[in-house]
C-alpha cells in the first residue's frame, strides 16, 4: 500500500493504473452526508491486476500533500474498467468522460446475484463518530491509516463482485449505463427550500442536511421491483404529502422562476395498454373507459369519478370481471399468460431484461407478479424518457429536481423561454404515447393546471 504524496508517486500511480482494471472507493468527510454536500477526504485505489493499493489524499490532515479533483480525474483517463461500490456517488467527482468506464458493484450484487449489497464494518469507524459526534467533517479527524483499514474491508467485500461477468446481463447494462447516470442527473442539483418550512414540517433532523439553501434527494434503485425509492435526511421525497402543507417548503431557486410539475396521464394504464395492444388517444383514459362502462359519450363528473374507482378495482384485484370492456378482457388474458410463463420458466422478464423469479417473491400470485412487472416497466420507460432530456438541460438554466414514478418536477427559469417547455413536453409525450398534464406554482404545494394553455407561463 502506498500513500501518494509527491508528483513522482502520482506519476508512478498513473502509469500503474493505465490500461488496468481498478477498484475505486471514495471516502467522504462524513459517511452520513449526501455526496453533493460532502468533500472528499481521500481516494482508495486498488489495481486488481497488480494487487497494488494507492491512496490519494484530497483534504486529510495527516497527508503531507494533497491532490485536486481534476488531478484525480486525470489519473484515470487511461484506466480500463473502474469498479466502485456505488457508481452514482462516484459521478459527483468523476468527469463525464469517465462515466462509461465505471461499473456499479451494488448493481451487480442486486441484479445479477439477486442479493443485497451490505457491508458490516461500521465498528471500525463507529468509535470516532461517537467521539466527534458534533463534527460535520468527522473523517478528516480520523487517522488516515484507520480510514485505509476501513477501505481495505470494503475492498475485500467487493473482490468477489469484481469477478462477476456482467456483459451478458442486459438488465445490468441498462441499470449501469442508463438508470444510474439518469438518477445522478435528477438529484445532482438539489431542491431549493424554505428552511423555516423544512424545520416546521420535518424537524431539526432534516435541517442539518441543508446546504446553500438546498436539500438533496437520494434515489435508491436497489429495490425488489426496480422502482426507485427516494429518501434522505428524514424526508421521503417519493411520498411528500399533498394535503399536509409540507410541499410548500420546496420553492424555485430563480428570482424569475416557478416550479412546474409534469404529470403523466394515467401512466400505468397506458403502459398496460402497450403490453396488451390497446392504445388510448389523448383524451383522459378515465373518460375513455367511462364511455365504455356506461355506453355513452356524455360523461358527467360523477360518472368520471365512479369510472376511476371501477378501473382501479379491476386493475389491482384478482377478480376476473371485465365489465364487457376490451381493455380488461385482454388484461385478464395477459395476466394468465404471464403467470403460466412464469411457472414454466421459473421467472418472467421485463422489456429491459429484469427477471422476477417466482420462488423469490413472497406469497407470489398472479396479481402480485403482474404488479412487480408493471413497476419495473414504469421505471424503465421513465428512465429512458428522462435520459433523453439531459442534452436539452445542458444548455439551459432550468433544472429537473424530482422524479416520482408518474411525474417530474422542474425548477423553471423564465429566461429559458416557453419553447424550452414545449421541447420538454414533446420529448416526454413520445409522439402522444404519454399525454401529460402541466401544473405551475411558486411552491410545490400551490400548483395551477395550465395544460390547456402554456401561454399562462408568465
Amino acid at each position: 500500500m502506498k500513500i501518494v504524496e509527491t508528483i513522482l508517486e502520482y506519476n508512478e500511480a498513473k502509469v500503474a493504473i493505465s490500461n488496468r482494471n481498478v477498484f475505486v472507493f471514495i471516502i467522504w468527510d462524513n459517511l452520513e452526508y449526501h455526496p453533493a454536500i460532502s468533500d472528499v477526504v481521500c481516494i482508495y485505489v486498488y489495481i486488481i491486476d497488480l494487487d497494488e493499493i494507492f491512496v490519494f489524499s484530497i483534504s486529510h490532515k495527516d497527508a503531507v500533500d494533497s491532490f485536486s479533483i481534476d488531478e484525480i480525474n486525470n489519473i484515470f483517463i487511461d484506466a480500463n474498467i473502474i469498479y466502485t461500490p456505488f457508481k452514482k456517488d462516484l459521478l459527483y467527482i468523476f468527469s463525464e468522460i469517465l462515466e462509461p468506464k465505471i461499473i456499479d458493484l451494488a448493481g451487480i450484487a442486486h441484479i445479477i446475484l439477486n442479493e443485497k449489497y451490505e457491508i458490516d464494518n461500521n465498528n471500525i469507524l463507529l468509535p470516532f463518530y461517537r467521539k466527534y459526534e458534533s463534527v460535520n467533517n468527522v473523517n478528516s479527524y480520523i487517522p488516515l491509516l484507520k480510514l485505509i483499514e476501513y477501505a481495505d474491508c470494503v475492498k475485500e467485500y467487493n473482490k468477489r463482485l469484481v469477478g462477476i461477468s456482467y456483459n451478458n446481463s442486459r438488465n445490468f447494462l441498462f441499470h449501469n449505463n442508463v438508470v444510474i447516470p439518469t438518477l445522478y442527473f435528477l438529484e445532482k442539483d438539489g431542491l431549493e427550500i424554505d428552511s423555516n418550512k423544512i424545520k416546521e414540517y420535518f424537524g431539526e433532523r432534516s435541517v442539518k442536511y441543508i446546504n446553500n439553501n438546498k436539500l438533496y434527494s437520494k434515489y435508491n434503485p436497489y429495490t425488489i421491483t426496480g422502482r426507485v425509492s427516494n429518501s434522505y435526511g428524514g424526508i421521503n421525497f417519493s411520498a411528500l404529502n399533498k394535503h399536509s402543507g409540507e410541499r410548500e417548503a420546496f420553492i424555485s431557486r430563480f428570482d424569475n422562476g416557478r416550479l412546474i410539475l409534469i404529470d403523466f396521464d394515467s401512466f400505468h394504464i397506458r403502459l398496460i395498454g402497450d403490453l396488451i395492444d390497446i392504445h388510448f388517444d389523448r383524451e383522459s383514459v378515465h373518460t375513455q373507459l367511462a364511455k365504455q362502462y356506461y355506453n355513452t359519450d356524455e360523461i358527467s363528473p360523477e360518472m368520471y369519478e365512479s369510472s376511476k374507482q371501477q378501473t382501479f378495482k379491476l386493475l389491482y384485484s384478482n377478480d376476473r370481471e371485465d365489465m364487457g370492456v376490451e381493455f380488461f378482457k385482454k388484461l385478464i388474458e395477459y395476466k394468465q399468460l404471464l403467470w403460466e410463463t412464469g411457472k414454466i420458466n421459473g421467472y418472467i422478464e421485463s422489456p429491459e431484461g429484469r427477471r422476477f423469479y417466482l420462488n423469490t417473491i413472497e406469497m407470489c400470485n398472479q396479481g402480485k407478479l403482474f404488479n412487480y412487472l408493471l413497476q419495473a416497466i414504469e421505471m424503465e420507460v421513465s428512465m429512458k424518457l428522462i435520459s433523453k432530456l439531459e442534452p436539452l438541460f445542458e444548455d439551459i438554466e432550468s433544472k429537473i429536481i424530482l422524479y416520482t414514478y408518474d411525474s417530474i418536477l422542474i425548477d423553471f427559469d423564465y429566461s429559458d423561454g416557453r419553447n424550452v417547455l414545449k421541447n420538454i413536453i414533446e420529448i416526454l409525450e413520445d409522439n402522444s404515447r404519454f399525454p401529460i398534464k402541466i401544473y405551475i406554482g411558486k411552491t410545490y404545494n400551490n400548483l395551477t393546471n395550465i395544460t390547456e394553455d402554456i401561454g399562462k407561463l408568465s
